[in-house]
């Protein structure tokens, strides 16, 4: 469906033709009061995204001649009310039309979102709770060798795992691009704000911690090394990687929940 935006202007001027015309008959069956309680109710009723959707067609087009028709977007729904004698009466409304079908869209996308970001938090909060802690009983040498066994099915490039993580950040900023578009930089603050603590405290965090580290376990020759080496590699490893990753899991547990609340809000 084609969006369409409309705006209807209704002028009727002349006190005789105001007493005759069946335009004001059918007008006045609405009052502006009405009118403005309606506009009223129907904008506290429907979230800043919903409040785009038209729940009206574009007009009637058996009004007459003496009723202007045209057609223009604007957002949000208003109401404008004026009355400039009985000579005048005016009532403009304005809303926007077709926009259910991209409020759908974002609507998918955000759930997309939120369950790629869930999925993301899973996986580091399984380390941080569970992988972590039991590596931490092993000696050096089999703590290392386990992490280096557990870290090569990411570096190998596991499909589900790179699909959900780099999926996680491409729905992220597609959703939070598509809100600011669609509903500007106030309406879309709460999603942003959850947008850029995803980006910088997750994935910026592995970027610039986890990854490195990974790579120099990675790198270590643990067969070659003796015991003194092994402790010294894993002291510089353990403490620093459990501590960013209790972090970055702490901010993807906050971001997730935000999102929810996001999507049961709308």
């Amino acid at each position: 469906m084609k969006s369409k935006a409309c705006f209807t202007s209704v002028m009727l001027e002349g006190r005789q033709a105001i007493q005759s015309s069946q335009v004001l008959r059918r007008f006045l069956r609405i009052s502006c009061l009405e009118i403005a309680k309606e506009m009223g109710r129907l904008k506290a009723n429907r979230s800043p995204h919903e409040r785009r959707i038209a729940a009206k067609g574009p007009g009637d087009s058996t009004l007459g001649p003496d009723c202007l028709i045209s057609f223009k977007m604007n957002y949000p729904w208003k109401a404008y009310l004026s009355s400039r004698s009985a000579t005048l009466i005016q009532c403009r409304i304005c809303f926007s039309q077709g926009s259910k079908k991209r409020m759908d869209g974002y609507q998918l996308l955000l759930i997309l979102t939120a369950f790629l970001c869930t999925l993301v938090t899973g996986y580091i909060l399984t380390f941080s709770i569970v992988v972590m802690p039991g590596l931490s009983a092993l000696n050096d040498r089999a703590y290392l060798t386990a992490f280096q066994h557990a870290d090569r099915v990411i570096q190998n490039r596991q499909p589900i795992f790179v699909l959900t993580w780099l999926g996680s950040i491409v729905s992220f900023v597609g959703v939070a691009a598509v809100s600011v578009m669609d509903a500007g930089f106030v309406e879309s603050g709460a999603l942003l704000a959850l947008c850029i603590a995803y980006l910088v405290g997750v994935q910026a965090i592995t970027g610039l911690i986890h990854i490195p580290m990974n790579n120099r376990v990675q790198r270590l020759a643990i067969e070659d090394m003796n015991d003194l080496t092994l402790k010294k590699e894993r002291d510089l490893f353990e403490e620093k990687w459990v501590t960013y990753n209790n972090a970055r899991t702490a901010v993807a547990l906050c971001v997730s929940a935000g999102l929810l609340i996001l999507i049961g809000y709308r």
